[in-house]
């Protein structure tokens, strides 16, 4: 491990990132480390591990500019993607919002299909971004949807087997998907 720039932002929890082109991204979140009754957050950096240093961006405009915390990030086809989350201590998002680097531009897209949801997962395989798990509103779940960004549509794939789950890890491999960890109101 080698430590790198400080991010210049608030500290915070409950934040998203991802990555694209070689650049890391990481915004929103909630600055109290306990509670909602910390500062939601809407700002958006960008690290560049070349230079070492981190920039403002667009900040995320979801929640009318409010900011949001608990949602997930992913990347597709050299966009970057925020989805869903927490608006405040009892009121969720389905928001979906695309960033576009070249422009520096944030667009909505097509709501999560479910409705409201924090604590999910995503990750991207080939062109396709895969969101589920998570919470509404207290119920934990285990749908998984498959998001395209080229007709902005969203599908349903099988549900996870196992635990229903919450805030779990995932990564891909070889073109397969992994979930690991999380919650269900217990540690999984």
């Amino acid at each position: 491990w080698s430590q790198i720039a400080t991010l210049p932002g608030a500290a915070r929890r409950d934040a998203v990132a991802f990555s694209l082109n070689g650049h890391g991204y990481v915004g929103t979140g909630i600055t109290d480390d306990v509670s909602a009754m910390g500062i939601i957050l809407a700002d958006f950096w960008r690290y560049d591990p070349t230079l070492n240093v981190w920039d403002s961006i667009a900040p995320y405009p979801g929640n009318s500019g409010g900011g949001v915390y608990f949602s997930t990030g992913f990347s597709v086809a050299g966009k970057g993607y925020v989805c869903g989350g927490k608006t405040g201590n009892s009121t969720y998002s389905n928001e979906l919002w695309e960033y576009k680097p070249a422009s520096n531009v944030w667009f909505p897209r097509a709501p999560f299909p479910t409705g409201i949801r924090y604590m999910h997962s995503s990750f991207a395989i080939g062109n396709y971004a895969y969101v589920g798990f998570g919470a509404t509103q207290d119920v934990y779940k285990r749908d998984l949807y498959r998001y395209n960004p080229g007709n902005n549509q969203w599908l349903q794939m099988p549900d996870l087997p196992g635990n229903v789950r919450g805030s779990a890890s995932t990564f891909v491999l070889q073109d397969k998907g992994y979930i690991c960890g999380g919650n269900d109101g217990g540690l999984l």
